[in-house]
């Protein structure tokens, strides 16, 4: 009898459980968004630049790699602790 009356507990709170889960993804990606514009912003005051550049920036207006300062976020922590903050899980 309440091996049953548990089970039943847990069918009703699984949906309340899978949205909250669901939920706290979200939130996590939306830190991560905010961190990655945080880092980016205090690089770009700290190099006197509008924004780290991308490589979806234009080869021909940037003789150097365009990929270096956005490493350059991750590479020394300073900016951002890891890469994982470019990704939402």
């Amino acid at each position: 009898m309440v091996i049953a009356i548990i089970a039943i507990l847990a069918a009703l709170l699984r949906p309340a459980v899978n949205s909250a889960i669901t939920a706290g993804i979200g939130v996590h990606c939306a830190s991560n968004m905010h961190q990655v514009h945080l880092a980016a912003t205090q690089w770009a005051i700290d190099n006197h630049r509008d924004e780290p550049m991308s490589n979806y920036d234009a080869m021909a207006d940037y003789p150097w790699d365009p990929c270096k300062p956005v490493d350059e976020l991750v590479e020394d922590g300073e900016y951002l602790p890891d890469a994982s903050v470019f990704f939402c899980a």
